[in-house]
């Protein structure tokens, strides 16, 4: 198939199911998709894709990029949560892996160390959301849906555009990649259950 007219025929199936999906679960649903030349990128082009489901608080947002050059593509879907509050910290958190993240910050409680790694300005603060219960489940999607992680931003620092303009802690559970529609409701429903024991809902 030509780059130039690579159609998203994956994509428009999953999106499909998507609305399938918003629709049996009461969720309000949008998509768009387009293809552009900016002026930046020459004779390149992007195609890019998106979906979004949306029952306040609680969104699920799927972005796709794909263009001509690799340094521009970017692909990811998951689940956020608008907490109404400013916890007043950032990070994330990912599945631990001893070579990789050998020199990671420690933050002094055995198992959070031995199993995840925080990335944060605050990473005591950032503990401190966390207990064994919801590391335990978010390992267990990290098993099911891998990769995932876990991001607590600010709405203006968030990479959903709907909360963009929000001063609200957004928590959100992220993988690099689409969920397949058959299991969209499931995923939903346990990032939902993990950062409820994070932050009520």
């Amino acid at each position: 198939m030509n780059n130039e007219t690579k159609e998203f025929t994956s994509g428009e199936s999953l999106i499909s199911g998507y609305e399938k999906i918003a629709k049996s679960l009461g969720f309000d649903f949008a998509s768009h998709k387009s293809q552009f030349i900016p002026f930046f990128l020459g004779k390149n082009f992007i195609n890019s894709q998106w979906c979004s489901m949306r029952k306040d608080p609680i969104s699920f947002w799927a972005s796709d990029m794909y263009t001509s050059s690799p340094y521009f593509n970017s692909t990811y879907c998951g689940v956020y949560i608008d907490t109404g509050l400013n916890l007043e910290v950032s990070g994330e958190l990912s599945k631990r892996f001893s070579l990789t993240d050998i020199f990671a910050k420690k933050t002094g409680d055995k198992f959070i160390d031995k199993n995840v790694t925080i990335k944060s300005d605050d990473p005591e603060k950032f503990r401190s959301l966390l207990d064994k219960e919801s590391v335990l489940l978010f390992l267990d999607i990290w098993k099911r849906y891998q990769p995932v992680m876990l991001v607590i931003k600010p709405g203006e620092a968030c990479d959903n555009p709907q909360y963009q303009r929000s001063k609200n802690t957004i928590i959100s559970i992220q993988t690099n990649k689409w969920i397949e529609p058959e299991e969209l409701p499931s995923f939903i429903e346990d990032c939902m259950y993990c950062i409820s024991l994070i932050i009520p809902i």
